[in-house]
């Protein structure tokens, strides 16, 4: 009977130890190890990748123009003063930032007499060349006692800033592809037609609007407070900021990466 035992026992040990209950390979026969790839994720990198390459194409011609001081002569400085004269000296001040992720923006500036004007000129990169869009342009400058700019610099959008003897402009646009598109503009006065100054029963300060988003138009008269706190509302979801980057060839390393 012991000798039965041990038989069995031996037998069911080499059945074990030469994989008899072993499971079939499934999908290759020939047990080689299967590597599963994930196509979507190589596309995706290789998308990445040549976006990459692309915006790294732009900052560089964009980095290159802004360093060439004949360049930023004649397409950054201001040609012509608010008033629509030739400037007559370089006596200007410019200050930039990057644009969105392969775009640069310069606000332009000057309070001299001779050359009194702002103006705000994209530069971008488009078919192996260099291009610049103003907003307003260096031809034809703002007030630049009267005006002024602020930028969502991630978001390709700014503000064009208005101000004179009680009436308040904020005018909104969007960069896109080479072009300017106006989304919203603000107006607000603190006086009526008649020059009064507007105030409730209280006394506090009021002012009549007009506010143009699209194609709707909004008309109105509130606290002047409610109505800058309206504005801010609309606008809550940008973050617009100055420019005081000084343009000089170490900063345009520095900031255009």
């Amino acid at each position: 009977m012991k000798k039965i035992l041990l038989i069995l026992m031996s037998v069911l040990l080499l059945v074990v130890l030469s994989g008899c209950f072993e499971g079939k390979p499934s999908g290759n026969d020939s047990g080689e190890k299967i590597v599963e790839t994930n196509n979507t994720n190589i596309e995706n990198n290789v998308e990445d990748n040549n976006e990459q390459e692309k915006i790294d194409e732009a900052l560089a011609a964009i980095r290159a123009a802004l360093k060439d001081e004949e360049w930023v002569n004649n397409n950054l400085k201001l040609q012509k003063n608010c008033f629509g004269e030739d400037v007559v000296s370089d006596e200007q001040e410019l200050t930039f930032a990057k644009f969105g992720k392969d775009k640069a923006i310069v606000c332009t500036y000057s309070y001299g007499s001779e050359n009194f004007g702002i103006a705000a000129t994209v530069v971008y990169y488009k078919d192996g060349k260099v291009y610049t869009v103003g907003n307003p342009s260096v031809q034809e400058p703002y007030h630049p006692g009267h005006s002024g700019f602020s930028y969502d610099f991630e978001k390709e959008a700014m503000i064009s800033h208005y101000m004179h003897m009680g009436y308040y402009g904020q005018t909104v646009y969007k960069y896109h592809d080479g072009s300017f598109e106006k989304l919203a503009d603000y107006e607000w006065a603190e006086f009526d037609d008649q020059g009064n100054f507007i105030e409730n029963e209280s006394g506090d300060p009021q002012a009549d609007y007009t506010f143009t988003i699209g194609d709707e138009v909004k008309r109105g008269r509130d606290d002047f407070l409610t109505v800058e706190k309206m504005i801010k509302e609309d606008l809550k979801d940008y973050d617009f900021n100055i420019m005081d980057t000084v343009l000089t060839p170490e900063n345009v390393d520095l900031i255009l990466k």
